[in-house]
């Protein structure tokens, strides 16, 4: 039996670099397989260009502003693949996109989720350096607790009921991710397999306070189911500061709260590596990460 993949992809005036998107997508699919696109309503003729293509393997479909979120649990509905892939509208699928992930899912029936490095450009598609990242499930569980480690124009999952909660925009992608974690294992391959572009329209420069703010919500939550413990937004705040940054970028006033944010981390670390079926080696670097941010 051929088994199908579905590429999701929510659109949102994305028309200077939409044409380049879906010609890297549909180049490296194959016959049975489909990219699923969802113009979130956009104003700038991104329907316009969805609507002249022609490729039988496109399905296209609009709504009216929702977002990103509810644009690809639209795509999802319509999905009909055994597997998914993740690319957004102003990115890049670089060779080997959909093939290298699959060969993993395929491989190891206990992945439930894969990601790779990425390669950063420009508007004009200029490189601008290679994000390479690799990380397997043990640190993938750490992560998560407080950031997404996946970018997600490289992630592949298997299809399931899991959807995107529009309640954390704009950081569902996140949450999604996290959640993936709790179907089977993960990892971050150390293949580029993705472009992503860097540009003045994007959701990450409009909506920074926005994402932090969901992000927080999302890490607290994580915290509580995971480990049982439920702690103030603004501790969190700090941790996941403290993880993604150590004490860089921290203000003075922020100096005092900050050591107990630390306290809580290692802390949080303790109840963590109780869990089963974590790798040794992670859990001895994970540690090691922290002492150094100490």
């Amino acid at each position: 039996m051929t088994l199908r993949l579905s590429v999701i992809m929510p659109v949102y005036n994305a028309a200077p670099y939409l044409g380049e998107a879906l010609e890297s997508v549909l180049t490296q699919l194959g016959p049975d397989d489909e990219l699923v696109a969802v113009d979130d309503g956009s104003t700038d003729g991104s329907w316009e260009l969805l609507e002249r293509q022609t490729d039988p393997r496109l399905k296209k479909t609009r709504q009216e502003n929702q977002g990103a979120a509810m644009a690809r649990n639209q795509a999802l509905d319509l999905a009909a693949g055994d597997y998914l892939a993740f690319v957004d509208a102003d990115d890049i699928a670089l060779p080997g996109r959909f093939e290298i992930p699959l060969q993993a899912l395929t491989a190891d029936s206990s992945l439930s989720i894969v990601g790779a490095g990425l390669r950063v450009i420009d508007p004009q598609g200029v490189v601008l350096r290679d994000d390479i990242k690799p990380a397997q499930d043990t640190c993938l569980r750490w992560i998560t607790l407080f950031n997404s480690p996946f970018t997600f124009s490289t992630v592949t999952v298997r299809a399931s009921a899991l959807r995107f909660d529009p309640s954390v925009i704009p950081a569902e992608d996140y949450a999604y991710c996290a959640d993936q974690l709790e179907q089977g294992r993960g990892v971050i391959q150390d293949e580029v397999l993705a472009a992503y572009r860097v540009h003045p329209g994007q959701v990450t420069k409009r909506k920074n306070d926005l994402l932090r703010e969901s992000g927080n919500q999302i890490s607290r939550s994580k915290i509580k189911e995971r480990l049982g413990v439920d702690l103030p937004l603004a501790l969190v705040f700090l941790m996941r500061h403290l993880q993604a940054f150590g004490w860089e970028r921290l203000s003075p006033e922020h100096h005092g709260d900050a050591q107990a944010a630390e306290a809580t981390l290692f802390q949080l670390f303790a109840l963590f590596k109780q869990a089963p079926f974590l790798d040794g080696e992670a859990l001895a670097a994970i540690k090691q990460s922290l002492l150094r941010r100490a």
